[in-house]
């Protein structure tokens, strides 16, 4: 692979990286809106249902930060990778 490509690739990861982050700080929104209703009385569920989706919630949230970490791993074996053929060249 050539500098150009890891470029490309290193620009690929920062754009899907910036798109985890927000769908993580969508979910701790969601979160903040179901727990914040419940204590309003706003959301009047059963403690089973309401188990469930933020139990589903926290499964998704844990999912994307997963991802992200792998991608910011990646990004920063790419950034190494760009750093050391730089000096190479």
């Amino acid at each position: 692979m050539h500098r150009r490509q890891w470029l490309a690739a290193y620009e690929k990861l920062v754009l899907l990286s910036d798109e985890y982050s927000q769908r993580i700080a969508t979910c701790k929104e969601i979160m903040e809106v179901v727990i914040g209703g419940v204590y309003g009385s706003q959301v009047n569920w059963h403690k089973e249902t309401l188990s469930e989706v933020i139990s589903a919630i926290l499964d998704i949230h844990y999912s994307l930060e997963l991802k992200l970490r792998l991608i910011e791993a990646e990004k920063a074996f790419l950034a190494r990778l760009i750093d050391r053929n730089r000096e190479n060249h």
